[in-house]
């Protein structure tokens, strides 16, 4: 939706999506076994995590890294538990670790390695085709939901 304001005009414009635009659909809806990814350096939280179906491990300095982000989403759209790990490399050096989570249910979370290397819980939302990303979907994390482990 969006809205136009005109201060010379007597009314306001509101412009509306087209409601037979039809929410995404799954690419599939098969699971992979349930099976907890070794994140390395990780506390308790996520070391003694329930083994979720694992969608694999995306790292762009892998010549072949797969499509995890497009298993996650599948899972979160049709309700499906999952997770995934990313690995991000920074300009000036370094390399960070997101693990993703959807329990089937909620917010989908992820925990992240922050520039001092301590890990940081997150809620928040998939923000579905960004101008941002080489993924179909972006992690917005929601304010004040940040955890320290």
């Amino acid at each position: 939706m969006s809205v136009a304001l005109d201060s010379r005009l007597d009314h306001v414009t509101i412009t509306t999506d087209d409601p037979s635009a039809s929410w995404p659909s799954a690419s599939s809806t098969e699971r992979p076994a349930a099976k907890a990814l070794t994140v390395a350096d990780a506390p308790r939280e996520i070391a003694r995590r329930d083994a979720f179906p694992s969608c694999g491990v995306d790292d762009i300095a892998l010549a072949e890294h797969g499509d995890p982000d497009r298993c996650f989403l599948d899972a979160v759209l049709t309700g499906g538990r999952a997770e995934f790990l990313e690995f991000a490399y920074g300009t000036e050096g370094g390399r960070f670790q997101f693990l993703y989570r959807y329990d089937g249910d909620g917010a989908p979370q992820r925990y992240r390695t922050d520039d001092a290397g301590s890990w940081v819980q997150e809620n928040g939302a998939l923000i579905l085709n960004p101008d941002c990303c080489r993924s179909s979907w972006s992690f917005e994390p929601w304010w004040g939901t940040d955890t320290r482990l």
